[in-house]
């Protein structure tokens, strides 16, 4: 399953979390260079980092099901990085400090289970460029975040 929407970003972040859990407040440790996944300090998802400070960003997610195959994207990206986690709740989904984006899908997980999540960014220069963008006007950034249950 895949769905894109344009969420307002603040912070340069938004969050992939467990179920009803609250995103961090605070940057994780190591909070640099072009790096764009990091596990949230509490332990609770993923941390991703945005060139874009404050303003709208492109994010789309697709998910797996498990024991299918997780095709790599097509078109072109500037970047991809990828990490693998365990989950501390149930489900993730995508917030930004504005509360959960709710036209995304969700990773069904249960606590235990490793999944495994990858960026595609493009954008990234010229939006470092901008910085902020007005809210009415096109995001210059855009992910794509991979899901899937790990094996």
């Amino acid at each position: 399953m895949r769905a894109t929407v344009v969420p307002h970003i603040e912070g340069s972040r938004y969050h992939l979390v467990h179920g009803d859990t609250r995103p961090t407040s605070g940057y994780p440790s190591g909070w640099d260079g072009d790096r764009l996944l990091y596990p949230s300090p509490d332990g609770g998802g993923v941390v991703v980092r945005t060139a874009t400070f404050d303003g709208p960003v492109e994010v789309s997610v697709e998910t797996f099901h498990p024991g299918s195959e997780v095709v790599p994207a097509r078109g072109s990206w500037d970047v991809h990085q990828q990490v693998e986690l365990t989950a501390t709740g149930r489900d993730l989904h995508v917030v930004t400090t504005f509360g959960e984006i709710e036209d995304l899908p969700v990773l069904d997980l249960a606590p235990g289970d490793r999944y495994g999540v990858r960026i595609y960014a493009r954008g990234l220069e010229a939006a470092r460029e901008v910085n902020q963008i007005e809210i009415d006007e096109e995001p210059v950034e855009a992910h794509l975040i991979q899901l899937w249950r790990a094996r």
